[in-house]
């Protein structure tokens, strides 16, 4: 495996790390007391989440473009 695929397929799996804690961060707001000034945050949030995305795709294109394909285990 050549150093290039090996760190797609890790940035792959941090990836999908990140997504997922960004997800539980946006199950957890309170909109409704909005203590902690949730709603400004979750502008942040979105945005973080499409960057992962657009990163998510460039990886998986070198992969594929490798003849990689990145399998998740679950």
């Amino acid at each position: 495996m050549s150093k290039n695929t090996e760190h797609a397929e890790k940035a792959l799996t941090c990836i999908d790390k990140m997504k997922e804690g960004l997800s539980e961060l946006v199950a957890l707001l309170d909109i409704a007391a909005d203590t902690f000034g949730e709603m400004d945050r979750l502008e942040t949030y979105k945005s973080i989440n499409h960057t992962l995305s657009r990163w998510q795709e460039k990886y998986e294109g070198f992969l594929n473009e490798q003849g990689q394909s990145f399998t998740q285990a679950m």
